[in-house]
């Protein structure tokens, strides 16, 4: 398991915040992986009914080679933080060389809103699970934007290809990485 940091509960911004995935959740997870919006890194193959879906987060729930979170929008009157607006996950956690990859899928592909949520997964990733590597693919023409990535410190390591199968064709895919010191800077 990877060593935590003292930071708790996961991090948030003053408009998102992300949540632990519960089987409360999952409801929200099979209409967004059966009605995909189109925007994000990750193309998930929809699962065919929901049973499927209970069954897989119970057989993972406990895992240490992947988290997966909500990414809730700030609380509107008296609901509390219960906009969904997308789901974070970080998967293939290797705990000894301390890298994963992230999946960020958000319900809108807007680029203010992948500006606010890359750094809380980055601070999860980072402050959280005490990662040293973050590897992060995406189809060329998807956001997050190279600009964004690279303003966060991604560095683009390659083109994996056909990589994605979408719409009846093969896409490849863009590798990005950002190291724990280019993270945290000088």
């Amino acid at each position: 398991m990877l060593p935590f940091s003292k930071t708790t509960p996961p991090p948030s911004s003053d408009r998102l915040h992300l949540q632990p995935l519960e089987a409360a959740d999952l409801c929200f997870l099979h209409q967004r992986l059966k009605n995909p919006p189109g925007g994000g890194c990750w193309y998930g193959t929809p699962y065919h009914g929901l049973d499927a879906l209970l069954a897989l987060h119970e057989q993972h729930r406990f895992d240490p080679q992947q988290r997966h979170y909500l990414l809730v929008g700030a609380p509107t009157g008296s609901k509390g933080w219960d906009n969904r607006r997308g789901l974070c996950s970080l998967v293939a956690l290797d705990p000894i060389h301390r890298r994963a990859e992230l999946r960020l899928e958000l319900l809108q592909d807007e680029a203010e809103l992948w500006a606010e949520a890359l750094p809380l997964a980055l601070a999860l990733a980072f402050d959280e699970v005490n990662l040293h590597r973050l590897e992060l693919q995406r189809p060329p023409a998807a956001n997050p934007s190279t600009e964004l990535l690279q303003r966060l410190g991604f560095q683009r390591e390659g083109v994996r290809r056909a990589v994605y199968y979408r719409a009846g064709r093969y896409e490849d895919g863009e590798l990005f990485a950002l190291l724990a010191p280019d993270y945290y800077g000088p």
